[in-house]
């Protein structure tokens, strides 16, 4: 969905309100917290997940402002570090909230 989204051409799209640095944030860090949730549901390391989830959403970013100049959209290298900004962030704190409440060997309090 993502990927159709920054393909349509500009001309196509309706006008926001929003910096378009803000979006490509946003977007990312929804597409980054879902790859790192999957990578912990397939019970992945935390160095393997952060390694992989900054690996591929690079490659992503990448591939994604590249190819939009396919579509009638322009390349920008902030829209890139937008993406990487929002994807680190997401990495972040996915990580830190599940080595908070669900680390290996964390005993919950019961309810009585």
């Amino acid at each position: 969905m993502c990927f159709i989204s920054t393909h349509i051409p500009a001309s196509k799209l309706p006008k926001v309100q929003t910096s378009d640095v803000v979006l490509h944030g946003a977007a990312f860090f929804v597409i980054a917290t879902l790859f790192v949730l999957s990578l912990i549901a397939y019970r992945a390391s935390v160095l393997h997940r952060v390694l992989l989830a900054i690996s591929v959403m690079t490659l992503y970013a990448s591939f994604d402002e590249i190819t939009q100049g396919f579509f009638n959209r322009h390349t920008a290298f902030t829209d890139w570090l937008a993406d990487l900004v929002g994807a680190g962030l997401a990495i972040v704190i996915v990580e830190l909230v599940f080595l908070a409440f669900f680390r290996p060997g964390r005993k919950f309090a019961r309810g009585s």
